[in-house]
Order: C-alpha cells, then sequence, then structure tokens
C-alpha cells in the first residue's frame, strides 16, 4: 500500500480534511479543508452516511479537494464499532495475531462470522499483552464502502476514531508538544457529536475511548436551561469564555447543572490518575471556548493545543481543530484497517497480482533446479547399479558356496568372521583350544587314564571336568601340569567317588603361560 496522502474525519455536521506530504524532513500535514454539514439529516444505525454527508463529499470531489489520485484513510462512524480491551498472557506478535479472533469471540456479543475485527496493542506488563480490539459488521462496512464508491472515494484505509487520535499524538510527542514522556498525557479530542479521549505514557498507548456526547450535547443544554434558541446556544458555546452576563450564567449553570458528559470524562480521567501524574491536553473545534469552563468543572488545569501548524485553507485555525482527520493522514500500513478479507483494497490485490510474473519466474528456476537434481540423481543412480554388479561378482568369486546374495559387505563380514572362527578352533591362530588340549595331554604322565567331559577355554583361563580311575591319579595330574613350563596357578575342585561306579570325577582349573610360536609349532608337528 502506498502512503496515506489524505486523512478524511467524516463527521455529523462538518467533513474535516487534513493532506500530507512528505520529504526528507518527514512526512506532515500541509493543507486542511473544512466543509459544514446542514443539520436536517443524519446518519442512523442502518445507513453509515446519510445522504447529506454523501452529497458535500461529492461536492469535495468535484471542487478537487478529494482526488482520484489520493490514497485516503477514513474513521467508520463510532455507533458502528464495538471494542473491548484483552489481557493475553503472551507477547508473541504472531501468535496474537493468529489467536486474538478466538480470544475476542468470549468477550464480544457478536457473531464472529459476521464481523471484522482488528486491535492495537497498549501499554503492558512484562510476560503479558494488553489489547485494545475492535470489531465492526460487514454489512455496515459494505454499506460505508459502497456509499462512498458511489461518489468516486475508495479509501484504502478504514479505522477508528481513538486510534487516529492515538497517532495524532504520537506526530505530536514526536515535536515535544505534549510535555515530558514521563508523565502520561490524556487527549480530549471535543466534537460536536462525539468526544474521543487517550492516554497516552511515552509513546505507548495506556487506554482510549469514544463517547457519543460533544459539544452539541452542551448547546441542546443551554437551549433548555437559559431558553435560547439553537442559533443562540451555539453561538454562546463559541463565545463562552468572552466576559458577559450571559456567558456568566451559562458557566454558573454548566459548572451546577451538567453532569453526565463531564462524569463519563471524570471517570476515564481517574484511570490515569491513579497510576502517573497527568497533563489534560484539548483539541477540538470548539477547545479554547470551553477551556476554562472544562476546566472549572473538572477541576483540573487543561491546556489547549496549539496543533502542527499547518495551514488552515480557509481562515487559518490551527490544526488542533483537526486532530482526527491529521491523524488519519499520518496513519502507518500497519495500523487498525477494516479493510481486510472480502474489503481487502483494490490496490492490495492488484499490488499481489503484480508480483505474478515474479512468482511464476521463481516457478520456473525452481522446476529447473529440481529437474537438476533429478538427472544428477539418476547418473548416481546408474554408477551405484553398475558398482553393486562388480561387488557382487567379487563376493561370489571369494566365496562360492553362498547362493543367495542380499548385502555383499555384511556378508563378506559374517563370512570372514566364520573362517576366524574356524581357523582359532583348529590351531591357526595364537593359543587355539585344540592347541591347549594337546599340551595338557603331552604334560598327563604316561599310564595315567583321564576321561575330559567338558573343556572350556577363556583368554588364558582353561576348565574342565573329567573322570580318572584314582584319587592318585587326579593328584598326578596335577602335579604333572605343575612341574611344566607352560601352565601355571592349577587348582583341583570336586575330587568325588561316582557313586556306582569306579571312577573319581574332578574339576581342574590351570592358566596357560604365553607361548612362543616355536613352541606352538613343535607341538603341533
Amino acid at each position: 500500500m502506498k502512503k496515506i496522502t489524505l486523512g478524511l474525519d467524516i463527521g455529523q455536521y462538518a467533513i474535516k480534511g487534513a493532506r500530507i506530504t512528505g520529504g526528507l524532513s518527514g512526512r506532515r500535514p500541509t493543507l486542511f479543508f473544512e466543509k459544514d454539514i446542514k443539520r436536517d439529516q443524519a446518519s442512523d444505525s442502518f445507513h453509515p452516511l446519510s445522504e447529506t454527508q454523501l452529497t458535500v463529499l461529492k461536492g469535495l470531489v468535484s471542487e478537487g479537494k478529494i482526488k482520484p489520485s489520493d490514497s485516503i484513510a477514513v474513521c467508520l462512524p463510532g455507533h458502528l464499532v464495538s471494542s473491548k480491551e484483552i489481557s493475553l498472557p503472551f507477547t508473541d506478535p504472531d501468535k496474537i495475531k493468529k489467536t486474538i479472533h478466538f480470544e475476542a469471540e468470549g468477550q464480544l456479543l457478536l457473531d464472529m462470522d459476521e464481523v471484522i475485527l482488528d486491535y492495537q496493542t497498549l501499554l503492558s506488563p512484562p510476560d503479558s499483552t494488553r489489547v485494545l480490539v475492535f470489531a465492526a459488521s460487514k454489512t455496515m462496512i459494505r454499506k460505508f464502502l459502497d456509499d462512498l464508491s458511489a461518489i468516486g472515494i475508495d479509501p484504502a484505509i478504514v479505522s477508528v476514531d481513538q486510534v487516529a487520535l492515538y497517532h495524532y499524538c504520537l506526530c505530536m510527542n514526536e515535536r515535544g508538544a505534549l510535555g515530558e514522556n514521563s508523565e502520561e498525557q490524556v487527549i480530549i479530542d471535543l466534537g460536536a457529536t462525539k468526544t474521543v479521549i487517550c492516554a497516552m505514557e511515552g509513546n505507548a498507548l495506556r487506554w482510549a475511548r469514544t463517547t457519543p456526547m460533544g459539544a452539541d450535547l452542551l448547546i441542546e443544554f443551554f437551549q433548555t436551561e437559559l431558553h435560547l434558541s439553537w442559533q443562540e446556544a451555539e453561538k454562546l458555546v463559541n463565545n463562552l469564555s468572552h466576559p458577559g452576563d450571559l456567558q456568566t450564567k451559562a458557566r454558573s449553570v454548566f459548572a451546577n447543572g451538567f453532569s453526565p458528559w463531564m462524569d463519563d470524562i471524570e471517570v476515564s480521567l481517574q484511570k490515569s490518575e491513579a497510576v502517573n501524574p497527568t497533563s489534560i491536553h484539548l483539541c477540538g473545534g470548539v477547545r479554547v471556548s470551553l477551556r476554562a469552563t472544562l476546566s472549572a468543572a473538572l477541576h483540573r488545569n487543561i491546556i489547549v493545543q496549539k496543533g502542527l501548524g499547518a495551514v488552515h485553507e480557509g481562515d487559518g485555525a490551527s490544526s488542533a481543530c483537526f486532530a482526527l482527520s491529521a491523524g488519519l493522514a499520518l496513519f502507518p500500513n500497519n495500523a487498525v484497517n477494516f479493510r481486510k478479507n472480502e474489503f481487502t483494497h483494490a490496490e492490495e490485490i492488484t499490488k499481489g497480482w503484480g508480483l505474478f510474473p515474479i512468482g511464476v519466474s521463481l516457478l520456473l528456476l525452481l522446476t529447473l533446479y529440481v529437474l537438476n537434481i533429478s538427472l544428477h540423481a539418476r547418473a548416481k543412480e546408474k554408477q551405484f547399479n553398475v558398482k553393486k554388479i562388480e561387488l557382487t561378482t567379487a563376493f561370489q568369486a571369494a566365496f562360492p558356496g553362498t547362493q543367495n546374495v542380499v548385502d555383499e559387505i555384511k556378508q563378506t563380514e559374517t563370512s570372514i568372521s566364520d573362517i576366524k572362527k574356524r581357523s582359532d578352533l583348529l590351531g591357526i591362530g595364537t593359543q587355539s583350544p585344540l592347541l591347549i588340549l594337546k599340551m595338557i595331554t603331552d604334560a598327563i604322565p604316561s599310564g595315567v587314564e583321564i576321561y575330559v567331559n567338558e573343556f572350556t577355554v577363556e583368554g588364558g583361563r582353561v576348565q574342565f571336568t573329567a573322570e580318572t580311575t584314582s584319587f592318585d591319579f587326579v593328584d598326578k595330574i596335577k602335579n604333572a601340569l605343575m612341574k611344566g613350563d607352560l601352565f601355571e596357578d592349577v587348582t583341583v575342585g570336586d575330587a568325588k567317588a561316582i557313586p556306582d561306579s569306579s571312577r573319581i570325577s574332578f574339576r581342574m582349573q590351570v592358566s596357560v603361560k604365553r607361548i612362543k610360536t616355536s613352541v606352538k609349532t613343535e607341538g603341533l608337528e
């Protein structure tokens, strides 16, 4: 989305615009305009915009105040937006985006399939996130956009008043217009039919709200209490700070009897003052005339905002009168925006199609890459099959007795292991079992009968169980083995006569000394 160039504050009785230019020094409002709307018709809950509002907007298009090339940001009427503050037990932005719809479903009494959701992150404690969730009916958004489209306006952003005021305040903070960052600032935008309030700490939004009460309510109050016409009461409100008997009486009546509006603002202020010292800033069309009256009613010092210093097209009025339109004009692309899903702006869709050739090129490159890998893999497979055939042929030549060849390498290892075991048993290796048995047999005196039942060799230790014809022969066998140079540590155990037999059974253990090759060779010859 290209940067916003025009912010439109479509009020019930006035339309205000702020135009933006940008350069090396940053983006800033350079021109403001305002067009009043007759009070003969207002929008209702079934029509987001009245016929009179649309007529005035169409006139601004015809006059060139609203240009076809403008990237426009607007606010959805406040009575069409529901909001709810929600706390989440995590801080990951991606996780917030994925779960916000589910989290809001239990707290907003709306059909989630029929609304568009977006949210603004608030100042939060560590390890958690506070968000202000906004929801608007898809039906109302569609009607709102259709009405604007019919007169040649296609806004890129459809947002909410609170977020617009917040972005105006961010710009004011950059200019140091809201005081020290250590203080919490409460900014009140006082309009004809609504009051928008937000509280900030540094550049972080602490809370924000819109109340459907504004200067018109005060006009109606004076009209009733002081028996004035609407025009007289409106003039009185605009000149309430001036000296005069009527103004003095009006201020007295206001302080003593006008409470709903002040009570609502008082509750909001107490929320901030309970946390930090707070400075209160007033902006909006009637801010100067009501500053002293509001300060007296709220028992707090209220600062009148001087604005951004841009030029008002008509009479040079301060840009603080255009806080919402200026805030909209300064919107970043990631701000709260109901133009998503089926309401995505045409420019965003076109941008998506603009990426199509790039996507096709990337897909073609990926296809060529995969094809190259596939051809390389086939060549490797062919080489592997040739080597496998060579290996199988060599294996069958080395081990002709093997019928089924499955894994040449493992079968070769197994065959070599079997050959080694057989060679060890036959005395081809050092100190084989057959060689040790022969050495024991040669050491036993002639004439001694011995019948070996079990013969075990583990390393250099030999154990065997045998039978002979007398206990004397057992001692002769032991002594014969101890006398030679081939054995040591000869022990006899479990020597006993076998019942119903003339034989003696015994178990003998003996350690074999390390034998030189010449000895083994001589014994085998």
